[in-house]
């Protein structure tokens, strides 16, 4: 439920009601392309909030408590080095998932990512 508020408070343009559904709709079309690519956006570094995932060198990383930390199924076992500020980043994070944490929403990430 709270991710659930937190998306109709940030995305929900007013509505004051959204059903999953809704939302589940218009995170897949920002998370896939015509023809089933992954999709992403752009956007400065400066701006990227943290829990959000951007690709460097064809690898996902996380941008979280200020480091870029790498993904991998066991958890996330490197930090990359920061982008600097203006730099224009491929993040892969929906854009309405990238505008909660801007918001203040805060998501759960796995332990291994604040070592």
């Amino acid at each position: 439920m709270e991710f659930k508020e937190a998306w109709r408070t940030t995305n929900g343009a007013g509505l004051p009601e959204i059903a999953i559904a809704q939302i589940d709709e218009q995170l897949h079309m920002e998370r896939v392309v015509p023809g089933g690519e992954k999709a992403s956006h752009a956007m400065e570094f400066r701006d990227l909030p943290f829990g959000a995932f951007i690709e460097r060198d064809n690898e996902a990383y996380l941008y979280w408590q200020t480091k870029l930390r790498k993904w991998s199924p066991s958890g996330y076992v490197e930090i990359g080095a920061l982008p600097e500020p203006g730099e224009v980043v491929k993040v892969l994070t929906p854009f309405s998932i990238v505008k909660m944490y801007k918001n203040g929403f805060a998501p759960q990430v796995h332990e291994s990512a604040s070592g």
